[in-house]
């Protein structure tokens, strides 16, 4: 699936969440798969919360993280595009949009 701006992302029903030490663990009850997380990465995850598009996520964290160019937009899409893929994001089924 490719990733546009217009898609909207949610946490997955099938992956749990827990702080370790300085990282996250997601792990994912489908799979049975463990996946580490640094802080960065946690923060957004939790963006993605069912309603606004990555478009807009990509605008925010542009302004958080000082970070205008398209390589970082890039690489967003790729974070997400993983996290998609492992099971942990999934497309929001009523986003009409994609």
């Amino acid at each position: 699936m490719r990733l546009t701006k217009d898609v909207v992302l949610r946490p997955s029903a099938v992956c749990t969440v827990r702080r370790q030490e300085e990282l996250y663990l997601f792990y994912n009850t489908v799979t049975d798969e463990l996946y580490l997380m640094p802080p960065t990465g946690y923060y957004v995850f939790q963006l993605c919360d069912g309603v606004t598009p990555i478009g807009n996520l990509a605008e925010s964290l542009k302004i958080v993280f000082e970070a205008g160019n398209e390589h970082a937009g890039n690489r967003l899409y790729e974070f997400l595009t993983s996290l998609v893929k492992r099971g942990i994001l999934e497309v929001e089924k009523n986003d009409t949009r994609s």
